[in-house]
């Protein structure tokens, strides 16, 4: 079965390698390349640091104004998608990387005698099996979708998973992944998002909501308004 699998996988490789490169050009693989290395794991930690750092921001300028009202909640919350993303991405790490890559043991496909032609780019350090990038791109897009759509904007995560796509094919483009590897970091990423989306739900509810917001007062009746105005003037 594995046999078969890595069999069917070298000849999807082979097609890219023989069929689309000649046709798609220098230029492309240059555009893929780069695209690439954008889930390198150097990379990835900048993502949820900048949302981080700008709902930190803004929930710091918001306290100064004394304006973090309940209604704040229900607003774009830059800081807890950062949250999510962060936490997918290290729970991507453990499931992916340490567990995943070392139990499986999987040789890269460029190392797989007779097919050392096939890698375009450096020499990956780790074993193939499953596709760090392809996880650490879909566990981000799921959370971003997730919340995203929540807040009415789900758009952006039709972009999310467009990257994604494509940053999981250009490992592919590049010949350091098997497409068997990038279904599973896909399955891997999703997984990890999942997990992450419940964790921080857990933590804001907990420790976070109510402690960071001041609910809004609720109007008073016409009967409550005027005893408040009764006992003010007494």
């Amino acid at each position: 079965m594995i046999e078969a699998i890595t069999t069917f996988d070298l000849k999807v490789l082979s097609f890219i390698h023989d069929r689309l490169h000649p046709a798609l050009g220098g230029f492309f693989m240059a555009i893929m390349k780069v695209i690439t290395h954008m889930a390198d794991s150097k990379v990835c930690p900048i993502y949820p640091i900048i949302f981080l750092a700008i709902g930190i921001g803004i929930y710091l300028r918001r306290k100064k104004e004394n304006a973090l009202d309940d209604s704040w909640r229900h607003k774009f919350d830059f800081a807890k998608l950062g949250l999510m993303m962060g936490v997918a991405l290290l729970i991507g790490l453990v499931i992916c990387n340490l567990i995943l890559k070392n139990a499986w043991g999987r040789i890269r496909p460029y190392d797989v005698e007779g097919y050392e032609w096939l890698r375009m780019i450096e020499l990956q350090s780790d074993k193939s099996f499953p596709s760090g990038h392809t996880t650490a791109v879909f566990e981000m897009a799921l959370v971003i979708t997730y919340y995203c759509t929540k807040k009415k904007c789900a758009y952006w995560g039709v972009v999310a998973y467009v990257m994604a796509f494509i940053i999981a094919f250009s490992r592919l483009y590049v010949g350091v992944h098997y497409p068997s590897d990038i279904l599973a970091g896909m399955i891997t990423g999703t997984v990890s998002g999942i997990l992450a989306i419940l964790v921080v739900n857990f933590i804001y509810k907990k420790f976070i909501d109510d402690k960071i917001y001041t609910p809004i007062a609720e109007p008073l009746d016409e009967g409550e308004e005027d005893n408040a105005k009764e006992k003010t003037e007494e």
